[in-house]
Order: structure tokens, then sequence, then C-alpha cells
């Protein structure tokens, strides 16, 4: 699989070269699916705590209007990239977890070098992964 996406992979296949750690967000899924199958077990902590958000901070000024697009391999947004931060709970003060801005529209301008805060997208609060997320922040206690 990590060589049809293009990652260095031993002559053998048993070894491969992950250059970007999010790039292991595509093994997860198998990984899970493999240890529950083949296992019996549960590749997941008895307590799942979250340890830090994948957040989004404006490299260049956006102003208010801005359609946040996720696009091509590397899910890259123009002029926002991602910064890893202490999780906290979706408030508007808050900065936002990077796929929740995917597809949004800011309703306030963001400074370059600022983090995006919830407050400045137009969120969809019925979308699956925002209610998902909100359900992870009750658990949370957040």
């Amino acid at each position: 699989m990590l060589a049809e996406k293009g990652h260095v992979v031993a002559r053998n296949g048993r070894t491969a070269m992950l250059g970007l750690p999010r790039h292991l967000l595509g093994l997860e899924a198998a990984t899970t699916v493999f240890e529950a199958a083949l296992l019996g077990v549960s590749s997941g902590a008895d307590v799942p705590r979250p340890v830090a958000d994948l957040t989004g901070q404006a490299d260049a000024d956006l102003p208010a209007g801005t359609l946040l697009l996720a696009q091509g391999h590397h899910h890259t947004i123009t002029n926002v990239s991602a910064r890893m931060t202490p999780p906290a709970g979706l408030n508007d003060e808050a900065p936002i977890p990077y796929y929740l801005v995917s597809g949004r529209k800011l309703k306030r301008d963001v400074r370059a070098g600022q983090p995006i805060l919830c407050g400045d997208v137009d969120l969809d609060t019925q979308c699956e992964l925002y209610l998902l997320r909100k359900a992870q922040d009750a658990v949370t206690g957040w």
C-alpha cells in the first residue's frame, strides 16, 4: 500500500520510510482492523484521551469571506498551515481543528501568523465531523 502511494519502500517490501508523520494517518485504519481481526485485540487505549489537536494557522492575511478548502494529496489549504496545539474543546476562542475548517468560509479577518479560531469560521454544526468532535469534547469534559 505504501509503495502504491509513492513512499520509499525496501526491495523486500518489509520496510518503508515515512517522510511526513501525517502519512501514519492512512495506516491507522488498516492496523486497527488487522489487530482486531487477526489478533482479537484492540489497538486503542482503555480510556483514550486526546493529547494534541492539529489546528490551522494563517500564513498570510486572510480576509473575511475566504473559502478554506483542503485540496490534493496532502490536504493543503492555501495560505494555511497546520500546528500541533494543546487540545481544547470547541468554543469561539479555541483554535479550530484543521479538518473542521475545510470547505468553510471565514466570518472575520485572520492576520498572518495567527491561529484560526472556531469563532473565525462559519462552522457547519450539523456535519458528522463536528458532531463527533462535540461528543469527544463531552467525554473529555471540555
